[in-house]
């Protein structure tokens, strides 16, 4: 007897799953395919290979199988978020945030659609659907530190710094093997000026992740705030080897120097920060000084001449130098 069409295209289908979930993905999309030559009607296997294809970076023709599967089954949740999700990743953050909108509001129980959701939301600066997204996935799964170092950061760029510690405390009691939650506590204790336990933070997103750069850029921030320069030296150096033309620790680096009062050190650091980013202010503004403290006097006062016409932060300190040396122009 032979098997129904429907059947056996059901039965490819989840063989290709399974080739999928292998991570054998050209076998995978072959099997997809002949799921679909077998019945062009099979949603779930146009979304199933939509999925892989976005996987791949195929997004455009990912996205001719979702709206395949929608046009099949408008109701299938995970074909609209993962809709959503590959516009979003093509340019239309508006277009794939109303679609993950759609999503949740079919299936209020897609926890896939509620990360997306908050993802493309905080990418778009669209704050309060992103905590409302966060929230909503935190109360359909265990709590994880991925999503909880989602939540936290984002509640902490909202100004609510005891709310996000305290989520980012949970994150590092969940899983004490994550570097990200480990920085993120770090510099939401920076921010709140516990510097201390700042500092253990941070050390911990290191020893994790000596990669970390954010990590240990804010780790110099906080030992350059304790006066414990020279440890923010030997890291400020850790950060310029991996990126030489960072303008941002070259200048901390020169300004540890000026500390020191090793002028001539300093501006030869602050003159390769700005060859590595001529339009940095702060580096700018500081080699003008330091040339005008320490070496060519001349060349800083037109430095901070120019700077104190500009209309960036650091004009009105140019100015207020300029006029306490009575070289106002």
């Amino acid at each position: 007897m032979t098997e129904p069409v429907a059947d056996t295209s059901i039965s490819l289908n989840n063989d290709a799953v399974l080739l999928h979930m292998n991570g054998q993905e050209q076998d995978a999309i072959r099997m997809y395919q002949r799921a679909i030559e077998s019945d062009a009607n099979n949603a779930s296997a146009h979304n199933n290979l939509g999925f892989l294809l976005a996987q791949t970076g195929d997004h455009e023709q990912a996205i001719a199988h979702y709206r395949t599967a929608l046009d099949l089954d408008p109701e299938r949740a995970t074909a609209c978020a993962n809709l959503g999700a590959s516009q979003a990743a093509l340019g239309d953050v508006s277009g794939g945030l109303n679609l993950l909108e759609r999503a949740v509001a079919i299936d209020p129980e897609s926890l896939t659609a509620w990360d997306n959701l908050g993802r493309l939301a905080l990418l778009a600066e669209r704050f309060d659907t992103a905590e409302r997204a966060f929230r909503e996935a935190l109360t359909l799964d265990e709590p994880s530190a991925e999503r909880l170092v989602a939540l936290g950061g984002l509640i902490a760029t909202r100004g609510r710094l005891p709310e996000a510690h305290d989520l980012l405390v949970q994150a590092v009691t969940i899983e004490p093997g994550s570097a990200q939650a480990w920085s993120q506590l770090g510099v939401i204790r920076f921010a709140r000026q516990d510097l201390g336990s700042a500092t253990d933070a941070l050390e911990a997103a290191l020893r994790l992740d000596p990669e970390n750069l954010s990590a240990r850029r804010h780790l110099v921030l906080t030992l350059m705030a304790r006066g414990r320069s020279v440890e923010a030296e030997a890291h400020l150096r850790r950060l310029i080897e991996a990126a030489p033309e960072d303008a941002t620790a070259l200048t901390d680096l020169a300004l540890l120097y000026l500390e020191r009062n090793e002028g001539q050190a300093a501006i030869a650091i602050l003159k390769r920060a700005q060859e590595a980013d001529p339009a940095n202010e702060r580096s700018g503004y500081y080699l003008a000084l330091s040339q005008e403290i320490f070496g060519d006097q001349s060349a800083g006062v037109e430095g901070l001449t120019a700077i104190a016409h500009e209309n960036g932060s650091y004009a009105q300190k140019a100015r207020d130098h300029l006029a306490a040396k009575g070289k106002a122009s």
